[in-house]
């Protein structure tokens, strides 16, 4: 069971975490990154408080059989 729930937290995060890739990124942020000298690419990050709502979601999600 608990393989299984973490296998669904990691797939939860990964999903958000590519949703959150898709919106964030756009070429006028790249711009602007180089132009102040830095990366080339944006940095795109979860809080902490992001990481635990999806995992207790999830978590929550898995004990009620969905």
């Amino acid at each position: 069971m608990m393989t299984e729930l973490a296998r669904r937290i990691a797939d939860a995060l990964n999903e958000a975490m590519d949703q959150k890739v898709a919106t964030d990124f756009n070429v006028g942020h790249v711009e602007r990154g180089l132009a102040d000298g830095g990366p080339d690419e944006p940095i795109i990050a979860m809080t902490v408080d992001e990481v635990a709502r999806i995992a207790a979601r999830t978590a929550r999600d898995v004990a009620e059989g969905r």
